[in-house]
């Protein structure tokens, strides 16, 4: 990368960066970031992204031991580690073959082993995590085609598991406030506030650093930073409501360090947090299919359910796509089965 420079075009706020390209070809590409400090912490991580290696990569086992080492400096250790699930699962049909010589009838065979697969227990594997590592191994497989490791993606012609209607669990109005009324002051309540205001990830919210956060104009920024990979790799603004800037406002007071949720200055342990909130969400009688990632799920639904248009809570949540977002109609098609009732029973029907 040679010939750089940072600068603002009249049309935008953001601030723009170009450059030179090993190959020579000169490149312009938005930061996406209004203050200077943040353009240049962008383009210092973008010097020194590695770059994707040049993988010869014959065999299965080969491919799965090069993405991974390059998953490791594009993605979460959460992300990693369902990639890694993902590959050991799918290696257990295939074995160690050659990727050229990985088939449609293969991932299909994969699929069935894994819904008649019975664990210690006796119960089955869940579609959704089923579905969870095909989409994972569906992403990799993109990677070996774009490192022309195989010419075509098998997973590409292959289907996910029917869910059978299957409906992210969340919570209502009332089971939110049952729960943080059984709560102390703290850092998990302040946590639940937060996340059911801004719809956030559990690893967002615990990544937020104060130099993200705008008091003042009531809005925070999930970027990626030195520690911390967003789920789609780029950057989003969420407006601050009135329950995320109290936490806000009250976290400030005792702040020690970068981080807004703390422990003596260093990030909290995302599994404390998962882990203590499932012990409060069992103390406030709710269902078992409550989980730390329902407070996201139910910011979303009650964001639909108030009338919030769909695209909108795309970008608050930050989907990739607008399918994704759609899980959370029904709720909204419920209210609207509720109102559509009221309508008056005409004598000639």
């Amino acid at each position: 990368m040679n010939n750089v420079s940072i600068f603002k075009r009249s049309s935008s706020p953001s601030y723009f960066v170009q450059y030179t390209d090993h190959d020579g070809t000169r490149k312009c590409i938005s930061t996406r970031c209004t203050l200077k400090a943040n353009a240049i912490r962008f383009l210092t991580n973008l010097k020194t992204t590695p770059k994707e290696p040049e993988t010869t990569c014959r065999s299965y086992s080969a491919f799965i031991t090069d993405f991974l080492s390059y998953a490791k400096t594009q993605y979460q250790p959460g992300t990693v580690e369902i990639y890694t699930l993902a590959f050991t699962s799918f290696r257990k049909t295939v074995g160690s073959i050659s990727m050229d010589s990985i088939t449609v009838r293969q991932v299909d065979a994969w699929k069935t082993s894994m819904l008649t697969h019975r664990l210690p227990n006796g119960k089955a594997y869940s579609p959704t995590y089923i579905n969870i590592l095909f989409r994972s191994l569906k992403a990799a497989f993109n990677t070996a085609v774009r490192w022309q490791a195989v010419k075509v993606n098998p997973f590409l012609s292959c289907k996910t598991v029917p869910a059978s209607g299957i409906k992210p669990a969340f919570m209502t109005v009332a089971d939110i406030e049952r729960l943080i009324a059984g709560m102390p002051n703290g850092t998990l309540r302040d946590f639940v506030i937060f996340a059911v205001n801004t719809g956030a990830r559990r690893g967002e919210i615990l990544s937020l650093r104060w130099d993200a956060v705008n008091i003042e104009l009531r809005f925070i920024v999930i970027r990626n930073t030195d520690t911390f990979k967003t789920k789609t790799g780029r950057d989003r603004t969420i407006p601050l409501t009135d329950g995320a800037l109290s936490v806000l406002n009250r976290r400030r007071q005792t702040a020690s360090g970068d981080y807004v949720f703390h422990i003596r200055g260093r990030p909290v342990n995302g599994n404390t947090i998962t882990h203590r909130f499932k012990a409060a969400a069992r103390a406030a009688g709710l269902a078992e299919s409550i989980h730390v990632h329902s407070l996201r799920h139910s910011c979303a639904s009650l964001l639909m359910q108030s009338g919030a248009s769909i695209t909108a809570v795309k970008e608050l949540l930050g989907h990739s796509t607008i399918a994704t977002t759609q899980i959370y109609t029904h709720n909204t098609t419920e209210s609207l089965r509720r109102e559509i009732e009221k309508i008056p029973t005409l004598r000639s029907q």
